[in-house]
């Protein structure tokens, strides 16, 4: 059953309303009581439960007290009337589901204190009555508490649980933000040596058949590549689970040599250099690596004209790689690195804990990156 809004809104006052009503009408039913008093008492100790969450302590004080005064002037009320005995009980259980910190102790000598008046006012002072006033006064208070500590732990766990969705959350994005630039390495390198063989294949129609052949060849497999390379992110940003025998390897240093035989099928003459002992470097080390040396030779392409040679070099130290990408040709607005690709290339680093340094050199430019095995080690 739905709860209106309304009556979940307005709930305590609404109980308190029906205990003072309830009250009142017990008292006016009960003949040995002065009613013009006791009446009014009644009223006020069951509209004080209005305020058992946001006062506890307070609340509970006011409506003992008026019980008590309403016995005064009502006597024996409160060993023939349920409402009382109702009141009370209710009483014990708001202040322990309700007080939380200071409140809570002083409680605690709210509850002694009542259990104390309770054993005075029956007039019995055996162990047995001490024990069952313990039991009747202790009972509700103490459900009271393990509804607080149950609520106040759902709480918790909440609170917990919406920082790991948040978390998750930040996760996500962080990784469809990395994603993304795989895709703008991959369709920006793709583009740009798809471009430059159909420009160089497009000078050889009618004059060399065999070398526009193998410009379209060479089209066909760098987007073709590419195409594998966006399936594969695509699929990553749909979260969704691939047969792993279809899956394209990962971009790694291992497949370097095809980057650069690709580039070189694009018309621009690019020497390969590997230095030092080379070690197995860690997956992510391993692919920002690749897309370094990938974004480095796109840019060649793009800016450094027609007469360029490139260069990559990769120094295998002790306990870092070196990643160089030179090349002797202009070093236009656009050659110096402003663009999407240099800001790829310095986030990359930063992430492995690196340093990078790009700008003109010896007649040309180069970007060099330092990206060391383990963080931390920079």
């Amino acid at each position: 059953m739905r709860v209106p809004p309304g009556v979940r809104r307005h709930g305590d006052l609404l109980v308190a309303v029906a205990f003072a009503v309830a009250y009142a009408g017990e008292l006016l039913a009960y003949d040995d009581a002065n009613h013009v008093v006791a009446v009014p008492l009644a009223i006020a100790a069951g509209l004080a439960l209005a305020a058992r969450r946001r006062a506890p302590f307070l609340s509970f004080v006011v409506v003992a007290v008026l019980d008590v005064a309403v016995v005064h002037w009502a006597p024996d009320f409160d060993g023939n009337s349920i409402v009382f005995v109702a009141i009370f009980l209710f009483n014990l259980f708001s202040l322990g589901a309700n007080a939380h910190g200071v409140e809570a102790w002083l409680g605690v000598l709210g509850v002694l204190g009542v259990t104390v008046g309770f054993v005075v006012g029956d007039g019995a002072h055996d162990a047995s009555d001490v024990f069952f006033a313990l039991v009747f006064c202790g009972t509700p208070w103490s459900l009271g508490v393990a509804v607080r500590v149950r609520r106040d732990r759902e709480r918790e766990l909440g609170a917990r649980n919406l920082a790991l969705q948040e978390e998750s959350a930040r996760a996500i994005a962080d990784e469809r933000a990395r994603i993304a630039r795989e895709l703008h390495d991959t369709v920006s390198h793709a583009i740009a040596v798809t471009v430059l063989q159909a420009r160089g294949g497009a000078k050889m129609v009618g004059r060399d058949n065999e070398a526009v052949r193998r410009a379209l060849a060479s089209i066909e497999h760098t987007n073709t590549s590419a195409l594998a390379d966006m399936r594969r992110l695509l699929g990553l940003l749909r979260s969704t689970e691939e047969d792993g025998a279809r899956a394209e390897p990962q971009p790694s240093l291992q497949r370097l040599d095809e980057l650069v035989d690709e580039v070189r099928s694009s018309g621009l003459p690019v020497e390969l250099e590997v230095s030092g002992d080379p070690l197995p470097v860690p997956p992510g080390l391993d692919l920002s690596a690749y897309r370094i040396v990938q974004e480095a030779l796109t840019n060649v392409l793009k800016h450094a004209g027609p007469q360029a040679h490139a260069k990559v070099e990769l120094v295998y130290g002790p306990d870092d790689l070196e990643v160089a990408v030179t090349n002797d040709g202009a070093t236009t607005t656009s050659g110096a690195g402003t663009g999407h690709g240099l800001i790829g290339i310095r986030e990359r680093v930063s992430v492995a804990g690196g340093s990078v340094e790009a700008g003109p050199a010896e007649g040309g430019y180069v970007v060099r990156a330092r990206l060391p095995y383990l963080l931390g080690t920079s």
